[in-house]
Order: structure tokens, then sequence, then C-alpha cells
């Protein structure tokens, strides 16, 4: 396994070398982290096809809606569920948690914890959505992204 995959820096420390004070970033280790995190939440019956999506186009659409989930932190849980959900309700609570850890993270300075927040609250999104729709509702939310946030960097 590479150094960058294990979140080590080139010279072997772990971490990005920053501090704890600046914002946190929608970075494709960050979403590994929360995916990863929910991946050893779920029960062993889901496990297997979740990572199989993470591993596939998952972590990039999980990268992609992290931003607009945060954002998305602020409104009641009907407009969250209307923005980012379409037609679909199941794991509209849990992936606006998920935004509302990380949307806390800057206020805070705990970065960890709100990953390891925002990634029991994806585990629930997970265990509450059938396969099949999670894709669906990535490329909703992924869509209110880009007509949203042009900007996908910060959180």
């Amino acid at each position: 396994m590479a150094w960058e995959d294990q979140g080590r820096q080139e010279h072997g420390w772990f971490g990005n070398g920053t501090s704890g004070n600046e914002p946190l970033k929608a970075t494709r280790d960050l979403a590994m982290k929360i995916g990863v995190s929910a991946l050893a939440q779920l029960p062993a019956s889901q496990r297997q096809v979740f990572g199989s999506w993470l591993h596939g186009r998952g972590l990039n659409q999980l990268q992609t809606v992290l931003p607009a989930w945060t954002a998305g932190a602020r409104l009641s849980p009907g407009a969250f569920q209307d923005a980012f959900f379409g037609p679909y309700s199941s794991g509209a609570e849990a992936a606006q948690q998920v935004g509302v850890h990380l949307a806390g993270a800057d206020a805070h300075g705990d970065h960890d914890a709100a990953w390891k927040a925002a990634g029991r609250s994806f585990a629930e999104f997970v265990k509450d959505v059938r396969p099949e729709v999670m894709n669906r509702i990535m490329l909703i939310a992924a869509q209110h992204a880009d007509m949203h946030d042009s900007s996908r960097e910060s959180l």
C-alpha cells in the first residue's frame, strides 16, 4: 500500500501537516475515512455490497456530496430531503446528520471527532437505503452540488 493511501506524508508522518484550526476539506481522504468508518459499523450482510459500491463509484460520489450535505445541514429536514433526495425519503435524516457533524468540525476544531461521527451517521444512511436507490440519491445530491456549489473543496 502506498504511503499516500495510508494517510501518511512522504516523510512518514500521519496527517496532512496542518493544524486542527484549518477548515475541513472535502478531499478524497476525508470521503475514504467516512466511508471506511461507515463500512466498519455495518452488519456483515451489508458490508460486501457497500464495500463494492465504495470501491467503485461511491468514493467519488461521496466526495462530491459531502460539501452539499454540509451546506444543507442548516436546512429544515423537509427542505433537505427535497433538495438532496427528490422522491426518496429513506436516509435523509441520517445524511443531514453527516453534514451537521462536518459543519460543526470547524466550529469546534475537532476534525477527528467530526469524521468519526459523520461515519456513524453515514452508516445509518446506508442501513436505511437500498443499494439500488443509494446511487440515485447520490446522483440527485451530486446534481444539486454542481448547481449550487462551484467550489467542492471547502466544507
